[in-house]
């Protein structure tokens, strides 16, 4: 679908405390934005703004050229697909029928919505649980289900809260080469990330991936670099008060963060 989605000269605040200062972000067409911060910075904030779901204080989000507030339901379900970083599905819906509840937007028979469902549970390695109650899945077999759902939405951009969360080491480095293969396939994506290391699986095994990196703190943001511009294993070391060191293997870059002296504290 044509046209940025962004937010102008936004701020959000809740109880008179800020959650977002002056916000003026864009995310183009094919375009993949990592969003990172220390907790509390923001990241989930904008995601939910952007979502509509936390009211303004001032400014405005668009999305397509047309206000966020003049989208009827069907609408914005076909620019914003969503995983949070936590949900939970009290009812005893089976898989398959939680991921064909996703495809409400389209005008189509049950025979093609559970086509599409069931393809989407293959992409993520899950249909072998179609049948399974969504409450009874494990954690990580959630944030897969809810990746499914995404799938089976369709929608023309992607937001991510940590899509890591609850997965093992390897399920993590697919999660990201899938998102990675997903982005080059023309897919807009804002994905938040604490891990900084997981950045590099969004690249293809022989070659880096240059999509932007954003950072945020105290609700602003306060840096825009691309994957490899020289200037960002600094900035990260800024922002999260770490010493970055760079890996390669192969043709692919890789930052790992490590405690400096006197920090980590809880």
């Amino acid at each position: 679908m044509i046209g940025d989605i962004a937010l102008k000269g936004v701020s959000v605040e809740r109880g008179g405390a800020p959650l977002l200062r002056d916000i003026n972000f864009t995310l183009g067409s094919g375009e993949l934005v990592t969003l990172v911060g220390r907790n509390g910075a923001g990241k989930t904030s904008l995601i939910r703004t952007l979502l509509g779901l936390l009211p303004l204080k001032q400014g405005e989000v668009s999305v397509g050229g047309r206000s966020l507030n003049k989208l009827g339901g069907s609408d914005r379900a076909a620019w914003l697909g969503w995983v949070p970083q936590v949900w939970k599905l009290e009812e005893p819906l089976s898989l398959l029928e939680f991921v064909s509840s996703a495809r409400y937007r389209f005008k189509e028979s049950r025979a093609r919505t559970l086509t599409a469902a069931e393809a989407a549970l293959s992409e993520v390695g899950l249909l072998h649980l179609a049948h399974r109650a969504v409450p009874g899945l494990s954690g990580g077999e959630a944030q897969r289900a809810a990746l499914a759902a995404l799938v089976a939405q369709d929608a023309a951009c992607w937001l991510l809260d940590e899509p890591g969360n609850h997965l093992d080491p390897a399920q993590q480095f697919a999660m990201y080469e899938f998102i990675g293969r997903q982005w080059r396939a023309g897919r807009r994506i804002l994905c938040i990330t604490h891990d900084i290391g997981l950045l590099s699986h969004l690249g293809t095994a022989d070659g880096e991936a240059d999509f932007r990196v954003v950072g945020m703190d105290d609700g602003a943001l306060v840096f825009d670099h691309r994957y490899l511009a020289p200037r960002l294993p600094g900035a990260i070391e800024d922002l999260f008060s770490v010493d970055v060191q760079i890996l390669r293997t192969g043709d692919r870059m890789r930052m790992v963060t490590t405690a400096r002296a006197g920090e980590g504290r809880l």
